[in-house]
């Protein structure tokens, strides 16, 4: 065939036609989509009654390849390149069902054979629309398979090209034709449609059903057993398999259940969220009214202020001329002057206040320290002569004569001046000394108690570092050496007590030599040397030793001291040898005279023909054994020390106030001799400005007199119209402000209210309803609550959203629980009943992996 031909085939159709017509190629189309295009099982041209087989090839009918005589010579291809299709459309007159079967090839002029390309099975009619695409006026294109698949399942038709082989396509295609219940056998279908197409005559029914139909094998008794025993087996299983859809069905109702569960919490979800997004809603429309009627009443406040500014600023203009007015009559420009004399009056009367002031601040310091009992049992006669200034200042109040003097103001003063003058000066200056003296002793006091704790602060840090703690004088000397590049130890950090028994007899006997510094014999000098430049009292008890002395040193002697002293420094060594190798550890007083120099442990020791006791070392610091218990001596003296330091400071501060109360009393009384002040003098001059004072106010009095009284009454009633204006004004800005601030404040509750809520309520209501769009498609609830929401009160809206949520919270916990509970019991009920694991188990799930 050279073009695309869609043949229709219905009932009894009889194919006629001259040679070369194309019955047989019809017929080869049939078998190649039956076979499935296995070239196996194809015998083109069959009806030709002859034994030799047929050159005819699919690639020939694809690239229209024809026969040009009866020997087989075969044309040149008439195209080069072809995409052919063979379908038959099988149509059911039932109930106008249909199934498409067929096959697709690709071929080439360059290829010796052709490409089975697709085998397919649609569950509908196709037609030659479905294949071809137009290209032209009157030219058609045949389409790849993959495009005419994609268009067949556009239109919803069901297809299945998956075949691996011919054969599976073939059994396909016989289920899919097959009568319900009556499947054909592929082989015995073949077999028949094979003797089929030989088209022979029928001479005898009984050896065509022989031949061509039955498929005649043997009787064998084995395989019916086995036959009938697979029956009987089959009939078990399909009990078994009733019971499992039975135990299945019950699973799937709890499923059911669960799913439904799932569903009512998913509803519940979208419906909380919807109920928070109408709360939202409401309350941001509630806001909106208050917001309306704060911005209402804002308006008119600020009318009310604007009208109360405007007369207030009217009246204040008329005020200021009618004031204008009086100010530039004669009788006002007079009064102007004298008050400019007052002013200066006032001013030269302030300034001379001034001496008054230090003469105050002198009696001020006076009363404090009589106040404070400071000179009783210290200086009587001075406290009484003190006591009597501030007697006589009770009497002449100087800080009220910034006013008009009182009349009695000459006795007063003079009183006050002969107290003031009492007052023995070195008497003052001797307590003052006195004072300055202990302040200093008590700051002494404070700053030996501080570096007390500042050295026992550093032996405990040394300790930290396994080291013994040593005085401040040698800790200084040692810091100065190191500053030198000369390095120094201690001797207590060298050396261990090996008899707990001799040890405050060896701590007492080496006394300040414990914290002997010991450095190399090679810098011993220039050690020495900067000992010497530190003077007095840098490095107050320091003690160096002589390491010049070690290689001449003799060993101890057996039973000395020093032997219950270890170390392994030679130059510690050679020291303790020196210092404790003669001196004989004793036990009783009959060896000790009997030595020339000897110890007991409880400290008697001879030396220079004398017995005395040394003195219980205060610290023990030999070695790192007696730390712990040195530690606790330190940590007690430092808690000591710091309440001592306390206290002592209380005691400077109180001291400092004292010594600098008494300086300031010396400084002013001397401040005040100089000068020669007297509360005499300086009342005189005051009561000289009160009477210059008091004729200005007289004359202020006439001038004020002849103004004019029309003008002065509109300036008082203008005055008292001016002040209740400005009150008005005051209240209505204060009305406006407050309405204001309340605008503000809902307008700024209002936006933060949509900002915090708008997004969160908005996102929320949309994730539930996508999620109930997703997980419940067919479901009506969203459909159906959103009019009922919207017919709510206000107020019942937290309750139902509260219900809601514990109903959600229990379906979340206590009903998802239980339900996965009871799955769980049935699966695995189902599972040792049936021996089986459903797939969806994550047991099963592990098993695959």
């Amino acid at each position: 065939m050279f073009r695309a031909q869609q043949v229709d085939l219905r009932g009894m159709t009889a194919i006629i036609g001259p040679n070369g017509a194309g019955k047989s190629a019809i017929i080869d189309a049939v078998q190649t989509v039956l076979s499935g295009a296995s070239m196996a099982s194809i015998r083109f041209n069959p009806s030709a009654q002859s034994n030799v087989r047929s050159k005819r090839t699919l690639r020939d009918y694809c690239l229209g390849v024809v026969s040009l005589d009866e020997k087989g010579e075969r044309s040149e291809p008439t195209r080069q390149h072809a995409y052919t299709y063979i379908i038959l459309v099988f149509e059911d007159l039932a109930d106008g069902s249909a199934v498409s079967l067929g096959v697709a090839f690709s071929a080439s002029a360059s290829r010796s054979d052709e490409s089975c390309e697709a085998r397919f099975i649609a569950k509908g009619a196709m037609a030659k629309d479905d294949i071809l695409a137009a290209v032209g006026d009157d030219e058609v294109e045949t389409l790849q398979w993959h495009a005419v698949r994609t268009a067949l399942r556009a239109r919803h038709i069901e297809v299945d090209d998956a075949f691996s082989s011919a054969t599976d396509f073939v059994a396909e295609s016989l289920r899919a034709l097959s009568p319900a219940g009556f499947p054909l056998d592929p082989r015995r279908f073949q077999k028949a449609f094979r003797n089929a197409l030989l088209l022979k005559p029928v001479d005898n029914p009984t050896d065509f059903v022989r031949n061509y139909v039955l498929d005649v094998q043997p009787l064998q008794v084995d395989r019916l057993r086995l036959g009938i025993e697979h029956w009987r087996s089959l009939t078990r299983r399909i009990e078994e398999l009733r019971a499992q859809s039975a135990s299945l069905a019950g699973i799937l109702r709890i499923v059911g259940r669960a799913v439904e569960n799932e569903k009512v919490i998913a509803t519940n979800s979208w419906q909380i969220a919807r109920l928070e997004w109408e709360k939202f809603c409401r309350e941001a429309r509630r806001q909106e009214e208050v917001i309306a009627q704060f911005r209402s009443v804002a308006g008119k406040a600020e009318v009310e202020a604007a009208a109360a500014a405007a007369r207030h600023a009217a009246l204040e203009a008329e005020h200021k001329t009618v004031e204008l007015s009086i100010r530039t009559s004669d009788a006002e420009q007079l009064a102007q002057m004298y008050e400019s004399d007052k002013a200066a009056a006032l001013s030269q009367r302030a300034n001379a206040m001034a001496p008054l002031k230090d003469i105050e601040g002198l009696i001020a310091s006076i009363k404090k320290a009589v106040e404070l009992n400071l000179l009783v049992r210290r200086d009587d006669l001075l406290h009484a002569l003190l006591s009597a200034v501030v007697v006589a200042r009770g009497r002449a109040p100087l800080s009220e004569w910034d006013k008009t003097l009182p009349g009695d103001w000459k006795d007063s003063a003079s009183h006050l001046d002969a107290a003031l003058g009492a007052v023995d000066q070195e008497r003052l200056a001797a307590v003052r000394k006195s004072f300055s003296d202990a302040h200093f002793t008590a700051r002494v006091a404070t700053k030996d108690l501080q570096d007390r704790i500042d050295q026992i602060d550093s032996n405990l840090k040394r300790m930290d570092q396994g080291l013994s703690p040593i005085e401040r004088g040698t800790r200084n000397l040692i810091d100065q050496l190191r500053s030198h590049g000369i390095e120094a130890e201690p001797l207590c950090d060298l050396v261990e007590i090996r008899d707990d028994k001799w040890r405050m007899a060896a701590e007492a006997v080496l006394g300040r030599s414990r914290e002997a510094l010991i450095v190399e014999p090679s810098r011993a000098v220039r050690a020495l040397e900067i000992y010497r430049q530190g003077g007095e009292y840098s490095f107050q008890h320091a003690e160096v030793i002589n390491t010049t002395k070690t290689d001449g040193t003799r060993p101890a002697e057996k039973g000395s001291l020093a032997q219950i002293i270890s170390t392994e420094n030679r130059h510690a060594r050679a020291f303790l040898n020196y210092r404790l190798g003669r001196l004989m550890m004793v036990e009783t007083m009959d060896r000790m005279v009997a030595a020339e120099n000897a110890i007991t442990p409880d400290r008697m020791m001879q030396g220079g023909r004398t017995v005395r006791r040394l003195p219980k070392p205060e610290h023990l610091k030999l070695g790192r054994a007696t730390q712990g218990q040195m530690r606790q001596q330190l940590e007690t003296e430092r808690k000591d020390l710091t309440m001592q330091l306390a206290e002592r400071a209380r005691e400077v501060g109180r001291l400092e106030e004292e010594a600098r109360l008494f300086e300031d009393m010396f400084a002013r009384f001397q401040k005040t001799i100089e000068a020669g002040l007297t509360c005499s003098e300086c009342g005189a001059d005051l009561a000289a400005f009160d009477r210059k004072l008091a004729e200005i106010g007289k004359n202020i009095e006439d001038a004020k007199r002849n103004r004019d009284p029309k003008l002065v009454a509109d300036l008082e009633r203008l005055a008292g119209e001016v002040v209740t204006a400005g009150r008005r004004k005051l209240e209505t800005q204060k009305a406006f402000d407050a309405a204001k601030s309340a605008r503000d404040k809902a307008e700024g509750a209002y936006d933060d209210y949509m900002q915090k809520n708008s997004t969160t309520a908005r996102g929320a209501r949309r994730d539930r309803a996508r999620q109930m769009r997703q997980d419940f498609p067919q479901s009506t609830a969203m459909r159906d609550y959103r009019p009922e929401v919207a017919r709510m009160a206000t107020e019942a809206i937290p309750n139902l959203i509260d219900g809601l949520t514990a109903d959600r919270e229990t379906r979340s916990t206590t009903r998802r629980s239980s339900l996965m509970r009871e799955m769980t019991n049935a699966m695995n009920k189902h599972g040792q009943d049936f021996h089986v694991v459903p797939s969806f188990t994550a047991e099963r799930q592990r098993r695959r992996q």
